[in-house]
């Protein structure tokens, strides 16, 4: 039960609504895989022993987060929600540009996730999703503007995006997207030179193949080079 003493002034009050939130907040995070449902008003005002003033606050808190929303009406009441990517991503980018994050330190975080998922991937049992990113580039390869820089960027991307979406790896594909975001809102145009897509180039299918094969070693081995010169190449950008 949370502590709710008539008569406290503002600290308490304001300790008394971040008890509130951290209770909501776990029940929500509980209950999104399940029943959303997480009660009505009147509910979890016994459940969690607290007053409307709180409470609602609380929730306001939890709604800024996009954790709960709420139904009016008969049937309705607090449910839990799954926050919205997009806005997710705006915020972490806002938070870490507000910190004088550049976009070399986050593509240095993010080079090992994309390691990761694609040894994540390539120890995947379910050959199916292995075989994707080869289907992909073979419906890519004999493109003839694979060389275009805007689109050879494009397509690199890509396929890194099915990959870390397939290793099932929600941190790296997070962080990938913050990348993405940060680099826009800098109006840095990412695109790869020619000479680089045609390093990167060769050892795309290689990659795919490995990861397809369930090859750890040569998997890891591509992909570092990969994550190399990509980073090489932002770390020229003036």
């Amino acid at each position: 039960m949370i502590s709710n003493n008539n008569g406290d002034g503002p600290k308490r009050y304001a300790k008394r609504v971040s008890e509130v939130v951290q209770v909501l907040r776990e029940k929500a995070l509980k209950q999104l895989e399940g029943d959303p449902f997480l009660g009505s008003e009147e509910s979890l005002l016994i459940e969690l022993g607290t007053s409307i003033p709180t409470l609602r606050q609380a929730v306001r808190i939890l709604q800024h987060e996009q954790l709960i929303t709420t139904k009016p009406g008969k049937g309705g009441g607090y449910f839990a929600t799954l926050p919205d990517e997009e806005a997710v991503v705006q915020m972490s980018r806002v938070y870490l540009q507000a910190r004088g994050v550049t976009i070399i330190m986050l593509a240095e975080v993010v080079s090992p996730m994309v390691e990761q998922a694609c040894i994540g991937l390539c120890k995947n049992t379910v050959k199916s999703l292995r075989r994707q990113p080869i289907d992909f580039l073979n419906n890519k390869i004999q493109d003839q503007y694979w060389l275009e820089p805007e689109q050879g960027t494009r397509t690199i991307a890509e396929f890194y995006d099915l990959i870390i979406h397939l290793s099932e790896n929600p941190v790296a594909e997070l962080m990938i997207r913050t990348l993405v975001t940060l680099t826009r809102h800098h109006d840095v145009l990412f695109t790869l030179s020619p000479e680089h897509i045609l390093s990167l180039r060769p050892n795309m299918l290689p990659l795919a193949q490995a990861i397809y094969d369930g090859d750890e070693d040569i998997t890891k081995i591509l992909v570092k080079r990969q994550c190399e010169t990509v980073l090489s190449y932002m770390q020229s950008l003036p």
